[in-house]
């Protein structure tokens, strides 16, 4: 079975909403899910509607998973700067399937401008 870059980008969005139940760091040093930080909702959110977009075969759809990344990026620093705590495996997860996802969107993008070209 041959995997496309759409789908493996899609696997790598849903292993991002799926990790939001792993156990992320807030600022006060409490442990919690990823749905109940607010960074975490709004990770949810843009990764529910990037699939979506996926699904209708919306080429600037790598848009949603780039603010995933960049929201996602914004609370890791934050939480490194803030403390010296333990960001939790969640936030470390979401980042980086995140950002394969979006890798991934825009190698899938422009590639397939390039093929319809020729």
């Amino acid at each position: 079975m041959k995997f496309s870059r759409a789908l493996l980008a899609r696997l790598c969005l849903g292993a991002t909403v799926l990790s939001l139940l792993l156990p992320w760091q807030t600022g006060n040093g409490v442990t919690r899910s990823g749905f109940d930080v607010d960074d975490g909702r709004a990770i949810f959110l843009a990764a529910l509607i990037t699939l979506v977009l996926m699904q209708i075969k919306f080429r600037p759809a790598w848009i949603g998973a780039g603010f995933v990344v960049a929201v996602s990026g914004r609370a890791i620093f934050t939480l490194l700067r803030t403390s010296t705590l333990e960001l939790g495996i969640g936030l470390v997860i979401v980042g980086l399937t995140a950002l394969v996802a979006t890798c991934l969107l825009l190698w899938d993008m422009f590639a397939n401008v390039a093929a319809e070209e020729n």
